[in-house]
């Protein structure tokens, strides 16, 4: 008796720039800039040059977490029921096919944040929320888990057969 799997529904989930992921960096940010002030004042007996050098070194460590939360991809990841791809905007038909299935770097229950690799492309981190879209979670959570077969085409080189989802 054969087996027949199943792959989970089709699903487009946005994907768009979070405040509660800006209050968490910014809280970050924040946390840093006291242990430094405290190191500062009790740790160096303010030694200027080494305050100085932490404190440029914070800086740039604080213009990086600004300029990924800013450039947050938005649009929608779409798993049709045979590939996965990053839609830019609902106005324009582009869509990234990804290479492989998203991979789930953290996972709290309401809150999502996975890396994609665009064909072709640079790794494409999303944080997703549940308040989003809370009627289409449940199906995103279960694509994104689920072991679905990824239908590939023999004459792209093994690339999904499908280029701009459903």
């Amino acid at each position: 008796m054969s087996q027949k799997t199943r792959n989970p529904p089709s699903v487009r989930y946005p994907a768009q720039r979070s405040l509660a992921l800006g209050s968490v960096l910014l809280a970050f940010a924040l946390l840093g800039a006291a242990v430094m002030t405290v190191w500062a004042f009790q740790g160096t007996g303010l030694h200027w040059p080494s305050i100085s050098f932490a404190g440029l070194g914070w800086a740039a460590a604080v213009l990086a977490v600004l300029h990924f939360w800013w450039y947050q991809f938005t649009g929608h990841i779409r798993w049709n029921g045979q590939a996965w791809s990053l839609d830019v905007s609902a106005q324009d038909s582009t869509a990234y096919l990804l290479d492989r299935p998203p991979e789930v770097f953290i996972d709290l229950q309401t809150h999502l944040f996975l890396r994609t690799v665009p064909v072709g492309r640079r790794p494409v981190w999303l944080w997703l929320e549940r308040s989003s879209a809370p009627e289409r979670w449940l199906a995103l959570r279960r694509a994104v888990y689920s072991r679905a077969v990824v239908h590939t085409d023999s004459a792209s080189g093994g690339a999904p057969a499908n280029r701009h989802g459903a």
